[in-house]
């Protein structure tokens, strides 16, 4: 007797990861919001900017209407429950560096893969489809900083902008021949994470631009 396999959809799949996410993104906006002692509105409200920030900017950039937030209310309990559940976990436990490393990872990976998959949908050109990928990995990280009072992490040197736009080339690319969505996002979130995880691990950074001189610097502040 023949046992039928069945294969996962992978529109379901997706769905499924871009919630897992959600929640990482909402863990470490929920922490860096505990970090700066901001009251509970604050923490949640940076927790939830933080997982849905990226996809609403390429949403609007995009042009889809409603923003999938306003279309899917899921994605703002879920954040909002998730950051109110970390600032319990965390006033009694310490949270794992570590393990929130490797989830931080996979957020990226996964809110990269989403967004070039969703312009690919569109029909975007190669460059656009990158970039949506890249800003849907980031965006929500870099409003979180702004709110936390700091330059975005992805403008001080951290390999993280640049992993994104690593790993969404590589999607779009596979995708573009005719791999399967399972494949090409399984090799490009596979990417994402060994990049990532080892910049962290050996302490890799893009170098500041700095000035040439200090002479510059002192005519320059002397025009102002």
């Amino acid at each position: 007797m023949t046992i039928p396999v069945r294969y996962a959809n992978p529109a379901a799949l997706l769905y499924g990861l871009e919630m897992f996410a959600v929640g990482v993104c909402a863990v470490s906006g929920a922490l860096a919001a505990a970090r700066k002692k901001m009251d509970v509105f604050g923490l949640v409200v940076t927790a939830i900017v933080s997982a849905i920030g990226g996809g609403t900017v390429r949403d609007l950039l995009l042009d889809h209407r409603p923003v999938f937030w306003i279309a899917n209310t899921t994605f703002l309990w879920l954040p909002a429950l998730v950051a109110l559940a970390t600032a319990a976990y965390a006033r009694v436990w310490p949270v794992s560096t570590y393990a929130l490393t490797i989830a931080d990872a996979l957020g990226l990976a996964l809110f990269t893969i989403s967004g070039a998959k969703l312009a690919l949908n569109d029909g975007s050109a190669f460059l656009i489809a990158v970039l949506m990928g890249v800003t849907t990995g980031v965006a929500g990280g870099a409003i979180r900083d702004v709110l936390c009072g700091e330059i975005p992490r992805i403008f001080k040197g951290e390999i993280y902008a640049t992993v994104s736009l690593t790993g969404a080339a590589a999607f779009v690319g596979l995708q573009r021949a005719g791999v399967s969505l399972v494949l090409s996002g399984s090799i490009a979130a596979a990417l994402i994470i060994a990049l990532r995880v080892s910049a962290i691990f050996w302490g890799i950074k893009l170098e500041p631009v700095a000035l040439a001189t200090a002479k510059v610097t002192q005519a320059l502040d002397l025009q102002r």
